[in-house]
């Protein structure tokens, strides 16, 4: 386990899988302990974001397996690129792992920085391969302690859907049905693991807030956000920011190329996105 502490700040990271096991302010905590039905903390999430139609991506006439929000959990040998006062930079480079469930060579880098009372993750993935463009998507898992009476709220209205089908998946162009500024975690529904979900996301930012915890996230780098729980009966609350969607149920094939809101950079190029977090 790897501790970054400045300030009144600390978090633990897990190395292999990389994953944010715990992140304190002024010793209280506030990232969710596995003590529920959930036993992740943190995911991220690479290189695509919820499920696949058939959980499988096609390139070149090839099928791939790829599993539920991707492979990130499986890179197992992350390692410390650079750290100073507060900054520490994991990295890891694919080395032809995972060519069996992705086509691409990769390298991907996870920064974390804290900075006063607030903790910056910069999330950057780097194309390896020579000659041809890389596919990708991105996202993070986060789940978060919560009360009943916490409260949720968004910079602006939005608008959210949580009329899945059988195997989780939305359609193209979701119907919103659920509007949402403020919210009480009591006052939202989680039956059978269900998810609010919305790919129209117009918030900077989105705030959980309760009489021992607060945290404001950035959200000027999204525009898919997903609330989840495992249950109505958990302590946590997922706040999830996206790069991308799930594939929508109504796509009609598995070609890698067509699948909607993906990430494209050239040979030897990278991508790099930031969340922010403000602890109180």
């Amino acid at each position: 386990m790897y501790t970054l502490k400045k300030g009144d700040v600390t978090l633990e990271v897990n190395l292999n899988p990389l994953e944010i096991r715990s992140l304190k302010i002024k010793d209280v905590e506030m990232c969710y302990q596995q003590d529920g039905a959930w036993k992740k903390n943190w995911p991220f999430l690479f290189p695509v974001v919820g499920r696949l139609k058939e959980d499988k991506i096609t390139y070149e006439n090839k099928d791939y397996k790829m599993p539920r929000h991707g492979f990130f959990r499986d890179i197992k040998n992350f390692a410390v690129e650079y750290e100073s006062d507060g900054i520490v930079t994991f990295s890891a480079k694919s080395n032809g792992a995972f060519k069996d469930v992705y086509p691409f060579e990769f390298e991907v880098k996870n920064q974390i920085e804290i900075n006063g009372n607030e903790v910056i993750l910069s999330y950057e993935v780097i194309n390896l391969e020579e000659e041809k463009e890389m596919i990708f998507t991105m996202g993070h898992h986060p789940a978060f302690i919560s009360k009943k009476s916490g409260v949720i709220t968004f910079e602006k209205e939005e608008q959210f859907t949580k009329k899945a089908d059988a195997s989780g998946l939305f359609p193209i162009k979701p119907t919103y049905e659920e509007k949402i500024k403020q919210v009480k975690i009591s006052d939202l529904s989680f039956d059978n693991g269900d998810c609010y979900f919305t790919q129209d996301l117009n918030s900077s930012w989105v705030t959980y807030e309760d009489d021992e915890r607060k945290l404001k996230m950035s959200l000027e780098d999204y525009d898919v956000f997903l609330l989840w729980s495992a249950s109505n009966d958990e302590d946590f609350i997922c706040l999830e920011p996206w790069l991308g969607i799930a594939d929508p149920y109504d796509k009609k094939n598995t070609n890698f190329e067509e699948k909607p809101r993906m990430i494209k950079i050239k040979s030897n190029d990278s991508y790099t996105c930031e969340l922010k977090l403000e602890l109180n």
